[in-house]
């Protein structure tokens, strides 16, 4: 797995199904990025239906004026979806990162990635460990967790805020136990960080 130098650009592409909260997990890991001091530029793209067609956020980070927001190879992608994972696992950037939610993994024969050379893949039980928090719906928080605890670099008080302005508040005690589930499971993992 690469690691990128201090202070550089991160690209980030989330991707799945709309009422996953593809777009809303975009907009958590930007906010935090921004309350951390960062540039961050945020696009989403996604279909007429208003659940169940294909959606992405892209996130680019960078400690400097970011003047594309375009996202060819992103560094990491994060996968709610078989159709998310055929479409851009393959332009990730070389000794790119892909998280994908755990569930998927029987489908995509389980092998640990080598269908994806040259990329790192981890399995997160996102769904399973929003279950666990009693919130099935919060898959994308605990899958936030998930990389702010192993692979992006982020104050981890500033991503918590992150969560409290950009879920419902409603909802907001159960997203909040998905984040910090899957960031105790990532921390517990000891992941290469990609984003320092």
């Amino acid at each position: 797995m690469k690691t990128i130098p201090a202070q550089t650009r991160c690209a980030i592409k989330c991707s799945g199904f709309g009422g996953q909260g593809v777009i809303t997990l975009g907009l958590t890991i930007g906010t935090a990025a921004m309350k951390a001091g960062s540039q961050v530029v945020m696009t989403r793209s996604y279909g007429p239906e208003s659940r169940g067609g294909a959606c992405s956020s892209d996130v680019v980070i960078d400690d400097r004026p970011i003047l594309s927001a375009a996202v060819e190879h992103p560094d990491i992608l994060v996968a709610f979806s078989h159709e998310a994972l055929s479409l851009y696992a393959r332009v990730l950037a070389p000794g790119g990162l892909l998280l994908a939610d755990d569930i998927l993994m029987e489908a995509e024969g389980g092998n640990g990635g080598s269908r994806w050379p040259g990329v790192a893949v981890v399995w997160v039980p996102a769904t399973r460990i929003a279950e666990e928090a009693g919130a099935s719906l919060s898959a994308n928080m605990a899958m936030f967790g998930a990389l702010i605890g192993g692979a992006v670099r982020l104050n981890p008080g500033c991503a918590e805020e992150a969560v409290r302005d950009c879920v419902p508040p409603s909802s907001l005690k159960l997203n909040s136990a998905a984040y910090q589930q899957g960031f105790q499971w990532a921390l517990e993992r000891r992941w290469t960080v990609l984003y320092p």
